[in-house]
């Protein structure tokens, strides 16, 4: 059995809201949680990261471009679970916004769009991605990431979670 789980935590457009909760949480539970997590990767808190050999991957935000899609599926293929985190990730909002304007306002933005180098559609990683689950809210509630961990623990047989 292993003795730690295997994270990632990823953002791609968004506030990073959820992230603040998670680290928030890792913070005030530090003896508990972080004895039993190897964080592989996680920008907010780490100059060096690896996405290789992940158990589970945790995604905020919505995907806005093509090096954010090609980023997803590396993250995907690297993970033998995938979970998105909050509102961003789940249901796009509120960067999806764009993708139901009216025409003449994505007339407005089309070369802001294309500068940029942005997807002409905002995306959840869903639709990209197979996704093993989801934890909505904006941001997070942390005792139901925390119920989530446990989960996971028992799942990949973490000892002394």
């Amino acid at each position: 059995m292993p003795s730690k789980l295997s994270i990632g935590l990823f953002s791609f457009t968004s506030c990073e809201g959820c992230f603040a909760n998670v680290l928030t949480l890792l913070d005030a539970e530090h003896e508990g949680i972080l004895k039993v997590l190897d964080i592989k990767s996680a920008k907010l808190i780490q100059k060096k990261s690896s996405i290789e050999g992940l158990d589970v991957a945790f995604i905020e935000g919505s995907i806005a471009t093509p090096k954010d899609e090609e980023k997803l599926k590396e993250i995907r293929a690297n993970s033998k679970k995938l979970i998105l985190l909050g509102t961003c990730a789940c249901d796009g909002w509120p960067s999806t916004q764009r993708n139901n304007f009216l025409q003449e306002q994505k007339n407005e933005i089309s070369a802001m769009v294309r500068r940029t180098g942005q997807l002409h559609e905002i995306l959840t990683p869903e639709k990209i991605v197979k996704v093993d689950a989801k934890l909505i809210g904006c941001p997070i509630d942390n005792q139901a990431f925390k119920a989530l961990l446990k989960e996971l623990f028992k799942e990949f047989g973490v000892e002394n979670a």
